[in-house]
């Protein structure tokens, strides 16, 4: 399945890739958005963006755990458009369509923009991220919780800007709450709920059952 989180949705078989954070952008801030190709396999992503008078804009792909990273600044107010390949096809949905304009002067928390795989799975012993965008949101605080069936460790990475990445390790299996507050306001979509899973999974595929007593026929004992 490819979607953009919390924006559009689609997919698509043949490329299984998740791209996310691409939806609006600060004139003169930089754009980060991730490309998930946890389970299409291993290809190259390219991203071309376009100012809205079709000019190229610098961008850049940078690798990550699982996949790719990609960034540009608009410098113009208005759409831009934003080419995603992987292996030299478009993902669904692409070319995307990210409109540029002025930070606000008040905040609102309605403006930011949380996105990234931890939001919603994860993996015991294991880090799970996501990013917090509050570039588009005006001045306020951020605040951040995250509640478990164990207390996890929290880390918090401020890129400049108004961008956050965010790691927490969680240390046993369940569900964990992840509350994001912006000028003491929830923002949109929070509180997030992610399922993490046992670091080891149980295959009971290539178990087999067999003998007198699970054949069609058995033999009774009086």
């Amino acid at each position: 399945m490819v979607h953009i989180l919390h924006d559009v949705f689609g997919d698509n078989t043949s490329v299984n890739t998740l791209c996310y954070g691409v939806t609006a952008a600060a004139t003169g801030r930089e754009l980060v958005f991730g490309v998930n190709t946890t389970d299409a396999g291993p290809a190259p992503v390219n991203v071309n963006v376009l100012n809205p008078n079709g000019q190229p804009v610098p961008s850049s792909v940078e690798p990550k755990p699982d996949g790719f990273t990609g960034k540009f600044t608009p410098f113009e107010d208005g759409p831009h458009t934003v080419e995603v390949t992987y292996a030299g096809a478009p993902v669904p949905q692409s070319p995307f369509k990210v409109t540029a304009m002025p930070a606000p002067a008040t905040s609102d928390a309605t403006k930011v923009k949380a996105y990234g795989s931890g939001l919603t799975t994860g993996t015991v012993s294991k880090p799970a991220d996501f990013t917090i965008d509050t570039r588009m949101a005006g001045p306020g605080g951020l605040g951040l919780t995250i509640d478990g069936p164990t207390e996890a460790k929290i880390e918090c990475f401020d890129k400049g800007g108004g961008l956050f990445d965010v790691r927490y390790w969680p240390t046993e299996p369940g569900e964990y709450t992840t509350n994001i507050l912006f000028d003491d306001k929830p923002i949109l979509h929070s509180p997030f709920r992610a399922q993490v899973n046992p670091a080891k999974m149980v295959d009971v595929s290539g178990v087999k059952v067999f003998g007198n007593g699970v054949g069609p026929t058995g033999t009774f004992f009086s």
